[in-house]
């Protein structure tokens, strides 16, 4: 289980293209990560990138691609 730190911030960001049921978010501080959350079918998908620090790119675009790319497929 990872804890949030003090300097950390969690935003939600958009996933409404994944579906209705669908959730993102970015987290930003010490680390950074992304995250988005959606079904495909009878399937609960999970794509989640992260980094020990600040990535040094979009991660909310890559962890994006990477969900889009699964729900490609799925469909």
């Amino acid at each position: 289980m990872h804890q949030t730190k003090p300097d950390q911030k969690l935003t939600e960001v958009a996933a409404k293209e994944l579906g209705d049921e669908a959730w993102g978010a970015h987290l930003t501080g010490s680390s950074e990560a992304a995250l988005f959350l959606f079904r495909a079918s009878n399937l609960v998908v999970v794509t989640d990138m992260s980094c020990d620090t600040s990535c040094g790119l979009d991660i909310v675009a890559a962890t994006r691609a990477y969900a889009d790319a699964i729900a490609a497929r799925a469909s």
